[in-house]
C-alpha cells in the first residue's frame, strides 16, 4: 500500500508539473494529454523478408499519466510494394490498412521517478490487397491486375501488439519532445478466393506469421 501511495502521487506530481509546462502549448483535461504524433509505419513480411513502408502519417491520441494508459487512432495510407521470391520481383503490389480498431495500450514508469515509460499497445486490423500486377506483363494499354476489381481481397482480423518506450524527461522536463519506436510481430490470416488467381500466390508468400511491424514516433505536438 504504501509503494502504491508513493507511485500515485509520483505521478500525480509529474502530471501537474506537465501541465504547468506546457501551459499555453497545448491542453491537459481529466482523460490526459491529447498528442500528436508524427508516425512512420513499416511492416517486413517474414517469408519473403521485404519492407512494405506506408506513407508518414498522424496518430492522435491520448496519453493519460494517471491512468497510465494510452490510446488513440491510426489510419495508414495505402502502400506501395514489390513482391518477391528469392532473388526474384514477380510482382507489384498495393495494400491497405482496412476497419483498424483504435490503438489501445498502458504507460508503464520503470522506476520512481520514472527514467523510461514503456508502452504496450494493440491494435487490430484487415489487410486488403488491392493490386497485384505482374511485372512485363500489359493487357491491352494497362498493367495486368490480377485482383479482381470491387475491394474483396481483404484478410482476416488481424492483432498487433507492439511494445517500446518513451524517455519520462521528454514528457515532464523541460522540453515537450516525447519519442520512441514500438515493435512487435502479427499473422497475416489467408487470403479469401476474393483475391482471384492471385489467391495461391498470395497465401504461399504473403500469409504467415512473424511478420514484423515497427511504428517509429516522433514530432508530437500537444492539440487541444
Amino acid at each position: 500500500m504504501k509503494t502504491s501511495a508513493r507511485l500515485v502521487s509520483v505521478v500525480l506530481g509529474a502530471a501537474s508539473a506537465a501541465a504547468m509546462l506546457v501551459a499555453g502549448q497545448g491542453s491537459a483535461n481529466a482523460a490526459g494529454f491529447n498528442i500528436t504524433f508524427k508516425a512512420d509505419t513499416v511492416t517486413t513480411i517474414a517469408k519473403t523478408g521485404q519492407d512494405v513502408v506506408f506513407p508518414t502519417t498522424s496518430l492522435p491520441s491520448v496519453l493519460d499519466p494517471i491512468a497510465r494508459t494510452i490510446g488513440g487512432t491510426l489510419q495508414l495510407p495505402q502502400a506501395n510494394a514489390n513482391l518477391a521470391l528469392g532473388p526474384l520481383t514477380l510482382a507489384s503490389f498495393k495494400i491497405s490498412i482496412v476497419d483498424p480498431s483504435a490503438v489501445t495500450g498502458t504507460v508503464t514508469p520503470d522506476a520512481i521517478p520514472p527514467v523510461n515509460l514503456g508502452l504496450a499497445a494493440t491494435q487490430k486490423f484487415k489487410i486488403r490487397i488491392d493490386s497485384v500486377v505482374p511485372l512485363g506483363l500489359d493487357f491491352g494499354s494497362s498493367a495486368l491486375n490480377l485482383i479482381p476489381a470491387g475491394g474483396k481481397c481483404v484478410s482476416g482480423e488481424v492483432t498487433a501488439n507492439l511494445t517500446g518506450a518513451f524517455k519520462a524527461a521528454d514528457i515532464f522536463g523541460a522540453t515537450f519532445n516525447p519519442n520512441g519506436t514500438l515493435t512487435g510481430t502479427y499473422t497475416i490470416p489467408s487470403f479469401p478466393s476474393g483475391c482471384g488467381i492471385a489467391t495461391g500466390i498470395l497465401n504461399a508468400i504473403v500469409a504467415g506469421p512473424n511478420n514484423k511491424l515497427s511504428v517509429k514516433l516522433g514530432s508530437a505536438v500537444l492539440t487541444p
